[in-house]
């Protein structure tokens, strides 16, 4: 029995630099998910990931909204909703004003994940002087 008989439907994603299993699912109820299976040795570190997305969407940074996290045997996983889009290694064709569009999102969401860990540090730092 793998992680994935949990799903109707699977499709392994061969993008991005991690080491990480990667798959569009699709869940009994329709619903599509993005699931991440990672070596149980990783555990405390994706656990640390899968929290800060969850503050981030909080705040409202447009991310992948998370939604479950586990161990299976001896992978750990966990799954976010899914985002529909292209690797940015085909859209290498940008124009100017598509770029400025992606560039505001992005700068607007790198600001609230900057006040956030700045306020996660003035947090610590006032209870480690009390």
């Amino acid at each position: 029995m793998s992680i994935l008989d949990q799903f109707k439907d699977s499709r392994k994603i061969e993008h991005g630099a991690s080491s990480d299993e990667k798959y569009y699912v699709k869940s009994a109820d329709d619903k599509e998910l993005f699931l991440r299976i990672f070596d149980e040795k990783l555990y405390l570190r994706r656990e640390e990931e899968f929290e800060m997305m969850q503050r981030l969407v909080d705040m409202g940074v447009p991310i992948a909204r998370p939604v479950d996290f586990d161990l299976f045997e001896d992978k750990g996983y966990y799954t976010t909703e899914w985002l529909e889009g292209k690797p940015l290694s085909r859209r290498k064709n940008l124009s100017n004003n598509e770029m400025y569009k992606y560039g505001l999102i992005a700068g607007k969401a790198l600001k609230r994940f900057i006040a956030y860990t700045l306020l996660m540090k003035i947090g610590l730092w006032i209870s480690l002087r009390i």
